[in-house]
């Protein structure tokens, strides 16, 4: 067996994670919330109360799977672990947990579950599923049906349109609900450039824009 010598802050973080990170205060939330509960992110199960904790809806997507128990704790662990095993489904192995809790605690730990995860990135998670399905990746594995998959595409940024008179340089589509700026706008907003007039061909009599040429008296 080979030990890895390291931490777990050493290991490095996703380059694309659609969960936005979380503030301080809820991260030493989630960091009290394991000491409190331990990890509730397989199937845990009550042996107090003979009902899951969390992992409902693993257990009834592999409710054929067979659980195997692998150490008992005698006496229970700190956050109440009786045992500790896997859930053996096709070969593979699924963290499998069991705890000794009375109900409340129970209860607390089944909303903890389902509430540790971070906000969406909306955009950055509409990006990723557009990605994965130019890939022909089977999209119902993501666990967002087709509806919400559409709703979400919402949240793409706006394509890049292609101005050849620029020499094809690339801006971003303008947006439909901002008026076309006159051509005399001192300043205009393309996509992410700011262009502006500059004063230097400001005249006394007159001046003309450099970039379409319009003229126009500045007073």
């Amino acid at each position: 067996m080979t030990i890895a010598h390291t931490t777990v802050g050493n290991l490095r973080a996703g380059s694309r994670n659609p969960r936005s990170a979380l503030d301080p205060h809820r991260l030493q939330t989630l960091r009290r919330a394991l000491a409190e509960y331990g990890d509730l992110s397989g199937v845990v199960y009550n042996t107090t109360t003979g009902e899951l904790v969390g992992g409902h809806q693993r257990a009834r997507a592999c409710s054929d799977a067979r659980v195997v128990i692998d150490h008992r704790h005698e006496p229970a662990t700190r956050t109440g672990t009786v045992a500790t095993g896997h859930v053996d489904m096709d070969g593979e192995r699924h963290a499998y947990r069991e705890v000794s809790w009375p109900r409340e605690k129970q209860e607390m730990a089944t909303i903890v579950a389902n509430n540790n995860a971070g906000d969406w990135d909306r955009g950055m998670l509409a990006e990723m599923l557009r990605d994965l399905a130019d890939m022909d990746m089977d999209m119902d594995l993501t666990m967002f049906d087709a509806r919400e998959r559409e709703t979400l595409s919402f949240d793409l940024p706006a394509p890049p349109v292609i101005d050849e008179a620029r020499n094809g340089r690339t801006d971003h589509a303008p947006d439909a609900s901002t008026p076309d700026a006159s051509p005399a706008d001192d300043l205009r907003t393309t996509g992410r450039e700011t262009r502006e007039i500059e004063m230097a061909s400001l005249g006394t009599a007159g001046a003309v824009c450099p970039r379409c040429k319009f003229e126009f008296d500045p007073n």
